[in-house]
């Protein structure tokens, strides 16, 4: 175990003491995979376990690339022990699982897995281009270790093909990049393998003294960093080679080594194929019964792992060995037993392709829907960019038609106090008018001789009458103004908090007031005020409410009518209700009622805001505007408030 994998496995430990359990995490999920990354070669056992442990904490938060990372795992310590069958369903599910997250770091791993199983099965077209797709993807984000793994990978399919040349330049690019990564373990592990990979090639075409020289540097990489799957590999590449030259007592040595290891390990489908190659070697040296022994365990082993390739190897080899010993009866078994398990094999192989032609269709049409819902994603982001820029310029052009709407009632609250003022002020004026020509007829009198002279008397007594009574003009005047002044005060709430507690009958009687000249004697205002509580609001939006709906029944009314306004409450909520004899609304158009509305007089289309702004500053306070209306009887705003309603 290295460093690395060691101050690993010592975070795990240190997360796990006293019995405790893994916390369902991303970084518990990810610390368990990169343990299953550095241990798996070297103890698939360990590699499974912890590839379990991260499959469940994934699942239970839902954590999508590590339920991928998990998958691949799992399907990679099936994969170094040769159990294809389970290897295939994971990595599919894991590839399918990485192309949905998008993680190309994710994606490429499963790739590389993928290639290693498809190319175990006997699929090579699939392998290679797995393994190409994933060198691109190693390329792209710079992993160059993962990168020559990938490149071992395509120079093994193409080995497999029988493309020498291909193989051979492969296994030496793949080469090239672990000897530039330094002494780490996987460099050091990567450097063994594709020197071994070299070493088969010049196997394969049949240079034996090559490829034994790549199979000893490999072998002594191996033996250097304590790797002993990588040692065991080597030791029995070499033990092949050895006994293909005759030179059984090396043979010999290479391959007994190599079962120890693998027995010490428990790789045991690798131990039926060291088994099967001594058992061929004491029937080469004329040692019959220890061939025998060697080969029935070997048989016994491929039996129980159930790795018919082996077992039919097996069998074969204890036919010549039977036949050595003169036990013909037992050879003829062996022999029909090998020519039954090869026909299997055979018709495995090819019900083997045909799954894998099942799985590659089931992987495109996953990936197929992949890409489908990524496309509709995309739509879907595209339409939401439309819709958000379609609801800023709604929300602005609200905001610009609210803003008009003030701007018309602060029209209307202009012309209503000009109004009101002008007759008080015309009175103030006549009267300053009328004082001013007093004082200049006082002037013109000989106050020193007033008492004497009767004439003159009378005309001071009318002058001085003429001053008082313009004085009480003046001053009813000057409280009309004041009186102005204060309803618009009152109205606006200017110089007071926005949000405070009020009572709500000032702010009727202000709005009153500011229509008052509108209501011109023609329409009557009955008021049935209840002895209400204060209200906390936003008092100035609230008033601009009583204003819109008092001018909105004013406006009913062409000719004579009344309005009637009524307050009351309850223990949670006050109302005031505003009651018109107006001309009415149509049913139809009650349930539009409070939407923003235009109408059209002549080019200019005028914007109907009155009732939207007054529905949502009700519903800003939590509370309830309701309209009911009768064609030709008038109609009824209710406004429902609660107490208890915060800012």
């Amino acid at each position: 175990m290295t460093e690395n994998s060691a101050a690993l496995e010592n975070q795990l430990a240190a997360l796990t003491t006293d019995g405790r359990e893994l916390e369902p995490t991303e970084e518990s999920v990810k610390l368990l995979l990169r343990i299953v990354e550095q241990t798996s070669v070297n103890n698939p056992d360990r590699g499974l376990e912890l590839s379990e442990k991260a499959y469940h904490l994934a699942e239970q938060i839902s954590y999508q690339r590590g339920l991928a990372g998990a998958l691949t795992g799992i399907a990679f310590t099936h994969y170094l022990h040769s159990d294809h069958a389970a290897a295939l369903p994971k990595i599919h599910e894991g590839l399918h699982l990485a192309r949905q997250d998008g993680d190309p770091m994710t994606i490429a791993r499963a790739l590389t897995i993928s290639a290693g199983v498809q190319l175990s099965v006997g699929n090579y077209e699939q392998a290679l281009a797995n393994g190409f797709e994933s060198l691109k993807l190693y390329r792209q984000i710079g992993r160059p270790a993962q990168e020559a793994w990938a490149l071992h990978g395509i120079g093994t399919g193409f080995l497999e093909l029988g493309d020498f040349d291909q193989a051979l330049e492969y296994a030496r690019q793949s080469l090239a990049i672990f000897e530039n990564l330094g002494d780490d373990r996987i460099a050091i592990s990567g450097r063994g393998r594709a020197i071994n990979a070299i070493g088969m090639v010049y196997k394969s075409k049949g240079d034996l003294a090559e490829a034994a020289c790549y199979f000893r540097k490999s072998l002594e990489i191996f033996e250097n960093h304590k790797n002993n799957i990588g040692i065991a590999r080597s030791l029995n590449d070499l033990g092949e080679i050895h006994q293909e030259l005759g030179e059984f007592e090396v043979a010999l040595d290479c391959h007994t080594r190599s079962l120890e290891i693998r027995r010490r390990i428990g790789m045991r489908q690798a131990q039926s194929t060291s088994l099967i190659n001594l058992g061929k070697l004491k029937l080469q040296q004329g040692e019959v019964t220890a061939a025998l022994e060697l080969l029935t365990e070997a048989l016994r082993i491929a039996l129980d792992v159930n790795v018919k390739l082996r077992i039919y190897q097996a069998h074969r080899a204890l036919s010549d060995a039977y036949e050595a010993a003169g036990s013909f009866e037992e050879a003829l078994k062996h022999q029909r037993a090998f020519q039954q398990v090869r026909d299997e094999v055979s018709g495995d192989d090819a019900n083997t392709r045909v799954k894998n032609l099942q799985v590659s269709y089931e992987i495109e049409k996953s990936e197929n829907e992949a890409e489908i819902e990524r496309l509709k994603n995309v739509e879907l982001k595209e339409k939401n960019e439309q819709l958000k820029q379609l609801l800023q310029q709604i929300q602005t052009a609200q905001a610009h038609l609210v803003q008009a709407e003030k701007m018309a009632a602060l029209g209307k609250l202009v012309a209503g106090i000009l109004h009101e003022m002008n007759s008080p002020l015309g009175s103030m004026k006549s009267a300053i008018d009328v004082l001013r020509r007093s004082l200049e007829r006082l002037s013109q009198l000989d106050l020193e001789n007033l008492l004497q002279d009767t004439d003159m008397f009378e005309q001071f007594r009318l002058v001085m009458r003429t001053l008082s009574d313009n004085h009480t003009i003046a001053h009813s005047a000057g409280d009309r103004l004041a009186s102005i002044v204060h309803n618009l005060k009152s109205f606006a709430r200017l110089d007071e908090a926005t949000y405070q507690t009020v009572d709500l009958h000032d702010g009727l009687e202000s709005a009153l007031a500011v229509l008052n000249h509108e209501l011109d004697g023609r329409i009557s205002v009955v008021r049935q005020y209840d002895n209400i509580p204060k209200l906390t609001c936003y008092a100035s939006e609230m008033n601009q409410v009583f204003l819109n709906l008092l001018t909105n029944a004013m406006q009913s009314m062409d000719g004579e009518g009344t309005i009637t306004v009524t307050t009351s409450s309850n223990d949670n909520s006050l109302s005031i209700e505003i009651r018109d004899t107006g001309a009415g609304i149509a049913e139809d158009q009650l349930s539009h009622l409070f939407e923003p509305n235009f109408t059209q007089t002549g080019p200019r289309a005028k914007a109907g805001l009155g009732l939207f702004a007054s529905h949502n500053i009700v519903s800003k306070h939590g509370g309830e505007i309701r309209a009911e209306s009768t064609v030709g009887r008038g109609s009824r705003f209710t406004i429902s408030l609660p107490f208890e309603h915060q800012s």
